[in-house]
């Protein structure tokens, strides 16, 4: 998922993603910031996209932190899409 036009990734954002590959962060919404931001880049490799599937399977508290944080970037997402 690549990000929308009506919502683009600030320089901060690709910044960040572009440095820091670590999934090893402090919280769920860190994680789940970190995760979104390089999906919507459309920045995820087979790999990364293999752990980020592992994330959110691991606890139904990840999904929920990662659409939220999806929606907290990007509020053209509708509450109900997941």
């Amino acid at each position: 998922m690549k990000g929308c036009f009506s919502c683009p990734v600030s320089l901060a954002t690709r910044a960040m993603t572009a440095t820091d590959h670590s999934t090893d962060r402090n919280t769920p919404r860190e994680q789940a910031l970190h995760w979104f931001s390089k999906a919507r880049l459309g920045s995820l490799t087979s790999d990364e996209q293999k752990e980020l599937d592992a994330w959110l399977a691991r606890d139904p508290a990840h999904e929920r932190e990662y659409w939220s944080s999806a929606r907290s970037i990007c509020p053209c997402i509708p509450t109900a899409w997941r």
